[in-house]
């Protein structure tokens, strides 16, 4: 029970801290099956939505995430393979992402839900951590073993 309520406080807590700025105002949307059909994008405001459709290199097999900055500009996406930056091109040093057996058999992107997740760094409006792990062939499965953090400078 003690558990369940520290993951309920530091969810609160991080909504809170979210909430100050438009973080998570564009979400990418699109499967991995056929690779050249349009992917999706979603732009939120505080009262409505827009999705519109557009060809972008990066597919979504299950681990998705996304960050804008606080005025709600887009800024960067990974799908758990390599990070794309705002023209959903390669970041420098983006590619590799996650080491492993399970990164190398999903070309498309891991196929673990929940697997990403980008915070602003406090106090620097140029860098953000991402939050990840990476799957290692065990038996019949792909589980995940490591949580990794990666520092990201999107001024370089």
């Amino acid at each position: 029970m003690k558990k369940r309520f520290i993951v309920l406080l530091l969810c609160l807590i991080g909504e809170n801290a979210m909430s100050q700025g438009f973080y998570n105002h564009v979400w990418l949307l699109g499967s991995y099956n056929f690779i050249q059909n349009l992917k999706g994008r979603m732009i939120f405001d505080s009262t409505s939505y827009v999705h519109t459709t557009e060809n972008r290199k990066m597919p979504f097999k299950g681990t998705e995430a996304t960050i804008c900055d606080a005025q709600g500009n887009f800024l960067m996406s990974t799908n758990g393979i390599w990070i794309a930056n705002a023209n959903n091109d390669t970041m420098l040093n983006g590619s590799g992402l996650n080491p492993g057996t399970g990164a190398s058999s999903w070309v498309y992107g891991l196929p673990m839900i929940n697997n990403a997740l980008f915070i602003p760094f406090p106090g620097d409006t140029g860098k953000y951590l991402l939050i990840h792990h990476t799957q290692e062939q065990y038996g019949a499965g792909y589980p995940a073993f490591q949580l990794y953090m990666t520092s990201i400078d999107i001024l370089l």
